[in-house]
């Protein structure tokens, strides 16, 4: 992805950023984290951690509003308050807006468009929407970045990929979690947002995907009016909603039902889901048809990932921990000394406690939340969409009980699921999984022998039970020194500019730390840059 290793490495990139390593350091210490800052394991509250990412700004806000995604790496009431995290923004003056359009467009909107309105109708961190007009009369709304935030990206970026090498080499329970890999696509990701040409494209991908359903309308993309920075789509003339609901009380029951059986097919059917299912997001239009919005963030399972997911809800809806546990272990990336049993046994409980419950009471989001857990807790990295889709799970159910409280989601998820199946069950789809079967069957074969002989092997050594994950052998040695060089380079240079900074500015213990902390940093960094 451009862009998203530059600047990641090296004393450029660390001096360059020198001064907002210190800015971050000063706002972090106001809001608690001091004691963090010179070793101390005490976090700050909640509410202090969010405090503290708003005041950092853009970059920070939306790495928390990623973490609030990952109650498998961190408490549910981190995560409860990440998600609440606002944008602190005023609107773009007009100026900075026409020089962007001009900019990414060729001429100013007063060349492009019959008319444009000067005050936006939303206003975010990312971009700014206004309404216009086009010269033939089509009402568009046009989506504006913000200027200069590929700077700030840059560097915060690089900061946030400091603190994560810096946690990876002293936070040894860390670890298992790869934080600077985390780091890394945390800004893959953040990249790929600043790139509306990205967005344009999921778009088309919704709208061919929904095609056939009536019931649904997107507003397209006006390509000639579009680039990197400014993205023009049909304007909805819909309501929002909630607002419909209020006007329609009668019809909020079906259009709960409706929302959710969509959501449905597209994880199940299509691979591919809205992932910020919020009211703000879904519009409908005079007629009752679904308007949806806003295609930034976006839920994509490949076929062998659905599968497995649709084995573990099978097997969760019948019960069956061990087949629940292979389903999941299918689908996440697993250390090679986890043990099955004690994961199994974990899921085992978690699929005994659904069953348990009244259907009413069954969330299918929180239910993934829950198994998330539980791999994290035997460092089961788990894949992104997946924590994704546990997240949209959770507030669409939310939004269609606002729409009827007296809604069972378990029930429309049952029916909406074998609906799904039922679809994917054609003769062409039939043929190519029979295909795949005699191809394994073949393998199963050929491969007998050997796997009997490796299985009573591990048996006599007493490691049957674990899950081995072979190492990769195309990945060359010189490649991971050279992210290991990389990663420990970042960790010392923030240890060293961290240091500096608590010498400087702080008194007595604090002041004793920074200079054990800088010194262990700049001499790390000069045995690194002496050694042959």
């Amino acid at each position: 992805m451009a862009g998203s290793s530059k600047g990641h490495g090296g004393a450029r990139g660390l001096v360059q950023t020198a001064s907002r390593v210190a800015g971050v350091v000063d706002v972090l210490r106001r809001h608690g984290f001091g004691e963090l800052l010179v070793g101390k394991r005490s976090w700050p509250a909640p509410d202090d951690v969010c405090a503290a990412l708003e005041e950092l700004g853009v970059v920070f806000v939306k790495f928390g509003q990623v973490l609030s995604t990952r109650r498998d790496l961190i408490p549910d009431e981190y995560a409860d308050a990440l998600e609440g995290l606002q944008d602190r923004v005023t609107p773009l003056a007009p100026e900075a807006v026409r020089s962007v359009i001009a900019e990414e467009l060729g001429s100013d909107p007063a060349e492009l468009f019959r008319s444009f309105d000067r005050d936006p109708l939303a206003a975010a961190s990312i971009a700014q929407v206004h309404a216009a007009v086009l010269k033939e009369g089509r009402k568009v709304v046009v989506k504006v970045q913000r200027p200069g935030l590929d700077r700030r990206v840059e560097e915060d970026s690089l900061v946030l990929a400091q603190v994560a090498a810096f946690l990876d080499l002293t936070v040894a329970r860390l670890r298992p979690y790869d934080l600077p890999n985390l780091a890394r696509d945390f800004r893959q990701t953040l990249d790929e947002e600043l790139d509306f040409r990205h967005e344009a494209a999921n778009i088309r991908r919704f709208e061919q995907s929904l095609a056939a359903d009536a019931s649904v309308w997107i507003p397209s993309v006006v390509e000639a009016f579009s680039a990197k920075r400014v993205l023009t789509m049909e304007h909805s003339t819909g309501i929002k909603l909630d607002e419909y609901a209020e006007k329609h009380p009668g019809s909020a029951p079906e259009l709960a039902r409706r929302l959710g059986r969509l959501f449905i097919r597209q994880v199940f059917r299509d691979g591919l889901f809205h992932a910020d299912p919020h009211p703000g997001n879904f519009f409908v239009l005079a007629d009752g048809t679904l308007c949806l919005h806003d295609f930034g963030m976006v839920g994509e399972i490949d076929e062998r990932m659905r599968e497995a997911l649709v084995s573990l809800v099978e097997a969760t809806l019948a019960g069956d921990g061990r087949a629940a546990t292979t389903a999941y272990l299918e689908m996440g990336l697993v250390p090679p000394d986890v043990e099955r049993s004690a994961v199994e046994s974990e899921v085992s409980r978690l699929v005994l406690d659904i069953r348990r419950r009244p259907l009413a009471e069954v969330s299918v989001g929180r239910a993934l939340e829950a198994l998330t857990r539980v791999g994290g807790k035997h460092r089961i990295r788990n894949p992104g969409a997946i924590m994704l889709l546990s997240r949209a799970f959770v507030t669409l159910e939310g939004v269609l009980a606002r729409l009827d409280p007296g809604l069972s989601f378990i029930e429309v998820f049952g029916t909406a699921f074998e609906e799904t199946l039922r679809g994917r069950v054609s003769p062409e789809r039939l043929r190519r999984d029979a295909l795949s079967a005699a191809r394994a069957l073949d393998h199963l074969v050929r491969e007998a022998p050997d796997d009997l002989r490796r299985a009573l092997r591990r048996w006599s050594e007493g490691t049957l039970g674990r899950v081995t994950v072979a190492p990769d052998p195309t990945q060359a040695d010189s490649e991971e020194g050279r992210a290991r060089a990389q990663r420990r380079v970042l960790a010392l240079g923030f240890l060293a500019l961290v240091g500096a900074i608590l010498w400087s500015g702080g008194e007595g213990v604090a002041s004793a730390l920074g200079v054990g902390a800088a010194a262990a940093g700049l001499l790390g960094l000069v045995r690194y840059v002496v050694r042959p």
